[in-house]
């Protein structure tokens, strides 16, 4: 029908009556090779989102040994990939008190005997000294045997997001105190100005954070 397949040819020379013929067996891997065109675009694809990614992404295997440290996590982290694998002392500098070191590895060692972990709120030390909070979500994975290979790590930097929240709720606690004051019946305010109640650099600070939180745009007349 005009259909073109892949295959693989398998010759010998073989002796019949007298006369040479040439025995071969032909094998249709036209599936094969569409399987392995398909993988290698997945492979492809898997290593774009790996390398161009925010998110801290990370593997380790059966012994504990880190074997996947991609972009996301040298930017949050500030350790490159070459640090990390290979060495076996990264949760001392990822983790330096040693107390709090204790709470990662059990949270670990549970992955590892299948309780998956998510949305655990860790503070980690940037190589910089900097500390910053992720969010991180664990599960173990498994071969088609059904044996443990490792865990992998996938988590996000909730930093900024944290730092925007409380300033938000500091902000609107002083702005809550300025108006109980107004309307307590025991103060007088006549004499007092808008300036006194609201700080323009707070309120300013206030939209900012509250735009930043809940990606809101405002308009104010």
């Amino acid at each position: 029908n005009g259909t073109l397949r892949n295959v693989e040819v398998f010759s010998i020379p073989v002796q019949i009556l007298g006369s040479e013929y040439l025995f071969s067996i032909i094998h249709d891997i036209t599936e094969k090779v569409t399987a392995e065109i398909y993988i290698n675009k997945l492979n492809v694809f898997y290593e774009m989102i790996l390398d161009n990614t925010n998110v801290w992404i990370t593997v380790r295997d059966s012994k504990g040994d880190f074997i996947l440290w991609n972009s996301g996590a040298e930017l949050i982290s500030g350790y490159s990939k070459e640090e990390v694998i290979g060495h076996k002392k990264v949760l001392e500098w990822v983790y330096p008190d040693i107390e709090y070191r204790n709470y990662v590895v059990k949270l670990a060692t549970e992955v590892y005997e299948g309780k998956s972990k998510s949305n655990l709120q860790l503070k980690i030390c940037c190589k910089s000294g900097e500390y910053k909070t992720i969010s991180m979500f664990s599960k173990k994975i498994i071969n088609k045997s059904g044996e443990l290979e490792g865990i992998i790590n996938i988590a996000f930097d909730l930093t900024d997001k944290l730092k925007s929240e409380k300033a938000l709720q500091e902000s609107e606690n002083t702005i809550r105190k300025k108006l109980d004051y107004i309307l307590s019946p025991s103060n007088d305010i006549r004499n007092i100005e808008l300036t006194d109640i609201i700080d323009k650099e707070v309120f300013q600070s206030l939209m900012e954070d509250f735009c930043t939180i809940t990606k809101i745009g405002i308009g104010i007349l």
